[in-house]
């Protein structure tokens, strides 16, 4: 073998070896860290996480009115003082998940999932969007 395929093979095996920790890790950034919050996208569930600069109690209410505003069937919701979640029903019988964990004193994340064909990550961009909106972190 010459010292030049054997580079290339390397290359090829460094490549690989980033793809797959992405792949391993399953997130990508969906918007850098601002005063509105940030969020991720996870591969692996299917989730787009936002954390949000608010507490529990103030994001639950909103999320739970801009569920209802999009006509979503809730089908079970919890709230304690280490979370909530709220499983709900489209018209077209496609299952959307919201989880709230409190990562700090003043900071929720929320999770969005919509259980369709493939992961609808627009339709819960457009729902974090809708939320930010309706807590006027624009």
């Amino acid at each position: 073998m010459s010292a030049r395929w054997c580079g290339k093979q390397a290359l090829h095996l460094s490549i690989l070896g980033c793809i797959g920790l992405t792949l391993l890790a399953g997130c990508s950034p969906v918007h850098p860290p601002t005063a509105m919050g940030t969020g991720t996208f996870s591969y692996a569930t299917g989730a787009l996480s936002w954390i949000y600069p608010v507490t529990l109690e103030e994001i639950w209410p909103a999320t739970l009115a801009e569920v209802n505003e999009l006509r979503l069937q809730i089908l079970n919701q919890y709230m304690d003082g280490l979370g909530a979640t709220i499983k709900a029903l489209r018209a077209d019988k496609v299952e959307v998940d919201f989880e709230l964990v409190p990562v700090s004193a003043r900071a929720t994340r929320l999770s969005v999932r919509i259980l369709a064909d493939g992961w609808k990550r627009k339709e819960a961009e457009h729902f974090h969007a809708k939320l930010r909106q309706r807590l006027g972190l624009k």
